[in-house]
C-alpha cells in the first residue's frame, strides 16, 4: 500500500527502498528493526516559527535540535513544537509518521549538516513504514537548507547512590544552602530519588522528588543548567512517567509568587494552579535566614503557590 510520502519520493524521482517493520517503541528499536545505526534513523520535526508559519527540522536519530543555533539562523527569539493536533493539521501526519514528503503544505525544510553523504531512513508517513534514499538526493528532492542545527543527544537517568556527593554540592550552588525549604517543611533534595539529564556525559539539568500518599508525585527541585533547550520539559516527562509507573495520581510543586517564569513554563505544560498559602515563605525564612526578602523581577518574596498536573 502507498502513502502521499511513498507517493511524493514516486513523484520526485528519488531512488528508494521501503522497509515496513513492526511497531516500535523508541528510535533504538526502530533502528534495530530497520537494520541501521540510530544515527541513519534521521528524524522529522515541526517547528513553529510563528501564527501558521511552520517548517520541518532534519536531524539524526542520535542528535538534539540546538534551539541556540536554530534560532540564530533563523534570526528569531522565539520558537515552539506544536501539538500533535495542529502538527498533524499542518502536515497530514500523525505523530511518529511525520515526514516532509506529501506532506498538505509544503513547509520550508532545514536539516543538519550530520545528515548528508550516506544513506538514511525516514519515516512514510505510517507506523511501522520508512524509506531508505541517499541523503543528498532526498535533500535535494525537499530542497533543503542545510546547517548546522544540532547537539549530542541528551539523555536522562536515575539519581544513583554515588552521584549524592556531587549533587550535594550541586544544591548548594543553585539554592543556596543543601536544604530547601517546602511547605514548612526541610527537605535535602541531594538525599532525595530524582533524574539527571546529560549531555556528553556533562550534567545539564537535574529534578528531585517524592511520593507523598502512594497517589501524589511531589517536585522538589527542578533545575535546567541549560535554558530553552527543553530539558526541563524532559525532565518532567520522566517525573510523570515514574508517577504513572508509582500509581500516582498527580505530580504536585511548589513554587514562589516571584518566580514568573516558572509559573509561565509549568502553566504551559499543563500544570494547574492549586493552592495559594500566603507569607509560607515568611514563616520559612525564621528556620533559613538565608532566604532573599526580594526575589526575581525585584518581586518582594513572601508566598507559596502549589501546581498540579494529572497524570
Amino acid at each position: 500500500m502507498s502513502t502521499p510520502a511513498l507517493a511524493a519520493a514516486e513523484a520526485v524521482g528519488l531512488a528508494h527502498r521501503v522497509i515496513r517493520h513492526g511497531p516500535v517503541g523508541s528510535l533504538a528499536e526502530a533502528a534495530r528493526a530497520r537494520g541501521v545505526a540510530p544515527a541513519d534513523v534521521v528524524k522529522t520535526l515541526v517547528v513553529r516559527r510563528g501564527s501558521d508559519d511552520f517548517l520541518f527540522v532534519l536531524v539524526p536519530g542520535d542528535r538534539v535540535i540546538s534551539w541556540p543555533k536554530l534560532r540564530g539562523l533563523l534570526g528569531v527569539s522565539r520558537l515552539s513544537m506544536p501539538d500533535s493536533e495542529v502538527a498533524r493539521q499542518a502536515t497530514g501526519y500523525e505523530r511518529g509518521t511525520i515526514t516532509p514528503l506529501g506532506s498538505v503544505r509544503p513547509w520550508p525544510v532545514i536539516a543538519d549538516e550530520r545528515v548528508r553523504g550516506r544513506e538514511i531512513t525516514l519515516g512514510a508517513g505510517e507506523h511501522g513504514l520508512a524509506l531508505a534514499a541517499d541523503a543528498d538526493e532526498i535533500l535535494q528532492a525537499l530542497d533543503a537548507s542545510v546547517a548546522d542545527i544540532s547537539d549530542p543527544e541528551i539523555t536522562i537517568r536515575s539519581v544513583s547512590e554515588g552521584d549524592r556527593p556531587m549533587l550535594a554540592w550541586l544544591v548548594t550552588e543553585l539554592w543556596g544552602s543543601e536544604v530547601v525549604a517546602v511547605r514548612g517543611t526541610s527537605l535535602r533534595p541531594a538525599e532525595m530519588a530524582g533524574f539527571i539529564a546529560e549531555q556528553s556525559g556533562r550534567l545539564v539539568g537535574l529534578l528531585t522528588y517524592q511520593l507523598l500518599g502512594g497517589d501524589t508525585l511531589e517536585i522538589v527541585t527542578l533545575n535546567a543548567l541549560d535554558r530553552r533547550r527543553g530539558i526541563g520539559t524532559m525532565l518532567i516527562d520522566a517525573a510523570a512517567a515514574k508517577a504513572r509507573r508509582s500509581g500516582c495520581r498527580e505530580i504536585r510543586l511548589t513554587t514562589t509568587n516571584d518566580n514568573v517564569d516558572a509559573l509561565r513554563f509549568y502553566q504551559r505544560r499543563g500544570f494547574r494552579l492549586a493552592e495559594l498559602r500566603p507569607g509560607a515563605v515568611d514563616q520559612a525564612r525564621r528556620q533559613k535566614p538565608e532566604i532573599p526578602l526580594v526575589g526575581d523581577y525585584g518581586i518582594p518574596l513572601r508566598d507559596e503557590i502549589d501546581l498540579t498536573l494529572p497524570v
